[in-house]
């Protein structure tokens, strides 16, 4: 029900969006994955006007709010009042792509006890060596990395080829995320090397010329009360499937038998007959011309079940299709990134 209540309440805010980001089909893209980020069931159980807050934020930062490009993340969090909001947190891809527009280019990297590294400074030049130990290395492991992280460090380098360092030691790591409202949750205990990247790059940020868009970004991330803390993920209720009725009632098997085809077309699931992919993509307000092209998706690699969700994610309309449809290699590179999104669990909302 919230996750309902909170497409409607983005619904209603469809002209604000539109006027940040400045096009019907970027709008259409925003909106369509905001939905989708809605309706994961942790997010539903938070207020919906916080959802929608956070969500307006992200497209006055101008950033991606979909699961693939991993440039904002929505995190639920409860109060010691009671009930809980959800609260937007920048990724170090997203305070990258801030600095881009202002020439600006990001690098972080992870060091570990493996590696061979060295910062020094004269008081105006700074110097790093690093020699990462990718024999030793087993970074892709999170309990080895989270024990053997060393530092880490962001390097900047500015349009008149000035560069800026940020370099934070795994004590200052620990001490800022103790500092933090979810020092405890999910989100550092999952994605401890991630979050300590986002966190130096975020630092690192701070000390550049970057203007109101970093500004806005950093406060995005400013928790309103003292007393959040991150919420604990919930289990989704299980669906008993044994008291869903499948079988048809006998008055529609009738009345499949004895509707003319024309009517029988028209009725679809109403007269026991199973709906086209046409019919259950009107359902969800997806375009005839939409869905008169589910067959290239699904030659492209979509399920026929994906097909709704691969076009309300990605925006997809009357008015743009021909223009997606006419390239073939972006299209079969939407897809497999789609796929990718719905088989392999990204970062906490």
């Amino acid at each position: 029900m919230a996750n309902e209540i909170v497409a409607s309440k983005l619904k209603n805010e469809y002209g604000k969006i539109k006027a940040l980001l400045n096009t019907k089909e970027k709008t259409d893209r925003f909106y369509a994955a905001a939905v989708e980020i809605a309706s994961d069931y942790q997010l539903s159980q938070c207020n919906p006007d916080s959802v929608v807050k956070s969500c307006l934020t992200v497209a006055m930062l101008d950033l991606n709010i979909d699961k693939v490009s991993s440039e904002v993340y929505l995190v639920p969090f409860k109060t010691k009042k009671g009930g809980k909001l959800a609260q937007l947190i920048v990724s170090a891809r997203g305070y990258k792509k801030i600095a881009a527009r202002y020439g600006i280019q990001i690098k972080e990297f992870a060091v570990f006890d493996c590696d061979e590294f060295d910062y020094s400074f004269d008081g105006w030049e700074e110097k790093i060596i690093y020699r990462p130990n990718f024999d030793d290395r087993m970074d892709d492991d999170p309990k080895w990395a989270k024990e053997h992280l060393k530092c880490v460090f962001a390097v900047a380098k500015l349009p008149n080829e000035e560069t800026a360092v940020e370099v934070m030691s795994r004590a200052l790591i620990d001490k800022h995320r103790r500092a933090g409202q979810n020092s405890d949750g999910d989100v550092w205990k999952q994605w401890f090397i991630e979050m300590a990247l986002k966190t130096v790059v975020k630092k690192l940020a701070k000390k550049l010329p970057m203007g109101d868009g970093l500004m806005k970004a950093v406060a995005a991330e400013v928790v309103e009360e003292t007393d959040y803390v991150e919420a604990k993920p919930v289990k989704e209720p299980e669906v008993d499937l044994n008291k869903i009725q499948t079988k048809p009632k006998e008055t529609e098997a009738i009345d499949a038998t004895v509707e003319a085809p024309k009517s029988t077309a028209a009725t679809g699931a109403k007269t026991g007959v199973a709906p086209t992919s046409s019919q259950k993509a009107d359902r969800n307000g997806i375009s005839t011309a939409v869905a008169a092209k589910y067959p290239d998706f699904i030659q492209a690699g979509l399920s026929r079940t994906d097909c709704n969700g691969f076009v309300q994610h990605y925006g997809i309309t009357a008015e743009n299709i021909d223009s997606i449809m006419a390239d073939p290699e972006g299209l079969n590179q939407m897809v497999a990134e789609y796929r990718a999104m719905v088989a392999t669990p990204e970062l906490p909302i």
